[in-house]
């Protein structure tokens, strides 16, 4: 969790809308929804997303495996 100035919490700031701190004006970043955020906030959202893209084109070249139905054996003892 990013480190914030007490100042942050002495005044109304707008809310990050990733760790729902205080942003100060002076620091803040603005997220895609016109939203404040804190930079560090940004960095991380940004890296999960490009991250979880990457892991879902990568799951859709592997090839779909489907459930193997074994046949019953039969209870001759």
């Amino acid at each position: 969790m990013p480190i914030r100035s007490n100042l942050a919490f002495k005044t109304r700031f707008p809310i990050c809308s990733v760790c729902n701190e205080p942003v100060e004006l002076d620091t803040a970043k603005v997220d895609e929804g016109g939203n404040a955020i804190h930079e560090e906030c940004l960095v991380a959202d940004i890296s999960i997303r490009k991250a979880t893209t990457l892991l879902l084109k990568e799951r859709e070249k592997m090839p779909k495996v489907g459930i193997i139905h074994f046949p019953k054996q039969s209870s001759n003892s």
